[in-house]
């Protein structure tokens, strides 16, 4: 080797050992996220169009700062007026569709009309609906997702159905399916490494509060129509944004685009402003006009009022309940009757009554049916309706109840009296109720000689208000008497 040669090499070898100038390089920027969310709109189309409205101007207020939006809805989208159940849901899919939601967690109402409705929806929407606990057979039906998963904003969003402790869907609503628990639903996720960790349900804010959420970023829940905002004890944020579409929650977060980190997140939930989205009224026309314009039509008169509840029915029966549970007994030609209080959506008011008063006081699909059981078996019937500390779940006919609300649960009734006499334990009795009321699980399961009148609750109630109109409810006096 020459000298030439020599020197070069050693010159080359005294630069690579040379340690690299230092750079400055920027820690990267948080990613922005905000995450609206909307729950239980049960179908009130009137508001979609403030909705979109709102949204469509926070995405691109936000959007402008250079903060990424999705919306999620945590179900219940809707049942609950004509327009989302004779169309099948299908009106407010279609909006959801053109306001761009991202995913969809679906409520129990959602399955009211059978699991084929709920996969048809799935299916036409141009997201995923999300629930893990969710099983057909083996495994998650075709039509449903466990979770939404979105790299580049770095987050993971998990949906929650209501699960095997939810009493309010019927055996329609599950058949075919297996709701099982969503906190084993939550704890055996995999989850997508390095991706922050959102949660959505529809289990209700009691729920929503124990599920076990060691990880969680936030849960975003519905079922229970209130606004709230908490921080749950292992840090993850807990919003719930009402009902009817009044209000909207947003989340804002910053999340560490290297781990998925949250580094910062804020909730809020915000009354929704009027406004309107003309692509959002004519779909909203072109699919539910007719249904509207039906619904406007006057049925009859009421000259007083029948609320449903509140305040001054706190624990005792409604006015409301006492006039339904009447037409009950007497549709079904009963000795007594027993229905859910929450059959019950709406209170009805002095004045003209149109269709559509009628249908959201009572909107469910279910008939009027009889069936025979015993006394024993009618007293832990209501039992089971007076077991809630916070609220009563029956309204009854023919029946004089006293209970003591801080009893032990399942030894609250005092007194039961039928017609005026003593309950007899031993002796059957013929009790109108509810179709969904007498399937397995229900409060009057396993009764004998069933009969099914046909007939739903909204039918019995057009027919008496346009033949005794004007009506005027008779005096108020509570069947259920509530002691401390």
């Amino acid at each position: 080797m020459n000298h030439r040669r020599l020197i070069f090499c050693l010159l080359l070898l005294d630069g690579c050992s040379k340690p690299a100038p230092p750079t400055s390089r920027k820690p990267a920027e948080p990613i922005r996220v905000c995450i609206l969310h909307t729950c239980d709109l049960h179908g009130r189309v009137d508001r979609l169009s403030s909705l979109a409205s709102f949204v469509a101007s926070e995405r691109q207020r936000l959007g402008a700062s250079g903060i990424r939006v999705l919306h999620v809805d945590a179900g219940d989208f809707f049942q609950g007026t004509p327009e989302g159940d004779l169309t099948h849901g299908r009106v407010v899919l279609d909006a959801f569709n053109e306001m761009h939601v991202d995913a969809l967690v679906p409520g129990n109402h959602d399955f009211d009309l059978g699991p084929a409705v709920t996969e048809e929806l799935s299916r036409a929407a141009r997201f995923p609906f999300l629930a893990a606990n969710l099983r057909a057979g083996r495994g998650p039906p075709p039509w449903i997702r466990s979770s939404l998963v979105r790299p580049d904003l770095r987050i993971e969003i998990l949906g929650l159905a209501p699960d095997a402790m939810d009493r309010l869907s019927t055996r329609r609503a599950r058949e075919d399916l297996a709701f099982t628990p969503a906190a084993d639903a939550l704890v055996a996720h995999k989850w997508t490494p390095g991706l922050a960790r959102i949660v959505v349900t529809h289990l209700g804010l009691e729920r929503d509060r124990g599920l076990p959420t060691n990880g969680i970023a936030a849960v975003l829940g519905g079922h229970t129509h209130v606004n709230a905002v908490e921080t749950l004890p292992s840090g993850a944020v807990l919003l719930h944004s009402g009902s009817h579409g009044q209000a909207i929650g947003r989340l804002e977060l910053e999340i560490d685009p290297s781990s998925g980190a949250v580094l910062a997140a804020r909730a809020v939930v915000i009354e929704v402003p009027e406004g309107r989205d003309p692509q959002i009224e004519r779909l909203v026309e072109t699919g539910s006009g007719e249904i509207t314009r039906t619904m406007a039509q006057r049925v009859g008169r009421l000259a007083g009022d029948l609320p449903r509840g509140g305040p001054d029915f706190d624990g005792v029966s409604s006015p409301l309940g006492n006039h339904i549970a009447d037409l009950v007994r007497e549709a079904a030609d009963a000795e007594v009757s027993v229905i859910l209080r929450s059959s019950l959506r709406s209170s009805l008011f002095v004045g003209d009554v149109r269709r559509r008063d009628l249908y959201e006081a009572t909107p469910f699909p279910d008939t009027i049916v009889a069936v025979s059981i015993s006394g024993s078996r009618l007293r832990a019937a209501l039992e089971r309706g007076v077991a809630k500390d916070d609220r009563l779940l029956v309204e009854v006919s023919g029946i004089q109840l006293t209970y003591e609300r801080t009893a032990p649960r399942g030894r609250r009734i005092k007194e039961i009296r039928v017609a005026g006499a003593p309950v007899d334990f031993k002796r059957r009795y013929r009790v109108a109720t509810l179709s969904f009321m007498t399937e397995p699980g229900g409060l009057l399961s396993g009764g004998a000689d069933l009969r099914d009148k046909g007939r739903t609750l909204l039918d019995e109630q057009v027919d008496f208000l346009r033949a005794h109109s004007p009506f005027r409810p008779p005096d108020y006096r509570s069947r259920i008497v509530r002691t401390p």
